[in-house]
């Protein structure tokens, strides 16, 4: 239902949806778990991808599947702060979803226990650049 209705994002919120990500699902680690959790190591194609990501995202979908409650913290870009906008707070049940544009917010997710989400991001047509030889 809403790849159908972000079908039509062009006309009512002025740019189009060429895909989305997969998604990622999170659960929040213990102190135990995360102490013992190696660091990954993080290449230039990883922090390329991740930026061609940042880029592209358009709106971000959020989506509590279970177990306890958790809030969102949406913070609002300069843009939006300049016209006024504060932070919102939003208490998240389980199967709660929340929908916002990604380039007017950035988010911050805290869980009260075990709490699964899933996250995807409606992403903009990749750029294309060519090589012009000359």
């Amino acid at each position: 239902i809403l790849g159908e209705m972000l079908s039509h994002s062009h006309e009512s919120l002025g740019f189009e949806i060429h895909s989305r990500t997969g998604l990622r699902m999170r659960m929040p680690l213990t102190a135990q778990e995360e102490f013992g959790q190696p660091a990954e190591e993080v290449g230039n194609g990883d922090a390329e991808d991740f930026l061609n990501l940042m880029y592209r995202k358009r709106i971000t979908a959020i989506q509590l599947l279970g177990l306890t409650e958790g809030t969102v913290k949406l913070f609002p870009s300069p843009e939006m702060r300049a016209t006024g906008t504060s932070e919102m707070e939003i208490t998240m049940e389980p199967q709660t979803v929340i929908l916002f544009l990604s380039e007017s917010w950035e988010i911050s997710y805290e869980s009260f226990g075990q709490a699964l989400t899933v996250q995807t991001f409606f992403l903009a047509r990749p750029r294309e650049l060519k090589i012009l030889e000359g």
